[in-house]
């Protein structure tokens, strides 16, 4: 990747979720009877957890989180431990560009603790990503 492209290609995720978020309609679906209607309506499911690996660090929190803040919901990300910066820079350039503090938390830490714990607690009712971390041996 050249120079620079992941930052780029992060801040492209997240252009790209926010413009599908302008187009999240509900839906109207043809019925079975002429009598009824099938409506499909989009919401947010609540806290979603994502869990990311160390490569691409930033590209891959802004394609995790960009879908799910554009859906309207929440996020706990825990980046690996071995490139949390990444993660942290984008939840305070998020905050800078107006997103309300809570709305996207960075937990970092020991992934052999926080990991067990995001994925089994039944707040965080859907996931964008669960990403398990492998350290390549070279």
């Amino acid at each position: 990747m050249k120079r620079g492209g992941e930052v780029t290609q992060a801040a492209n995720y997240l252009e790209w979720f926010a413009e599908e978020a302008r187009r999240i309609h509900g839906d109207n679906i043809a019925a079975p009877r002429r009598n009824q209607r099938i409506r499909v309506l989009h919401q947010p499911v609540g806290v979603c957890g994502a869990i990311t690996s160390w490569t691409f660090p930033l590209s891959m929190v802004a394609r995790r989180v960009g879908a799910a803040l554009a859906a309207g919901c929440t996020v706990v990300h825990h980046p690996d431990p071995q490139t949390p910066f990444s993660a942290l820079a984008l939840c305070v350039l998020g905050e800078n560009a107006g997103l309300l503090r809570g709305v996207l938390s960075v937990l970092t830490g020991n992934g052999e603790t926080i990991r067990p714990t995001m994925v089994s607690d039944e707040r965080m009712r859907k996931s964008p990503s669960r990403v398990p971390s492998k350290k390549v041996s070279g």
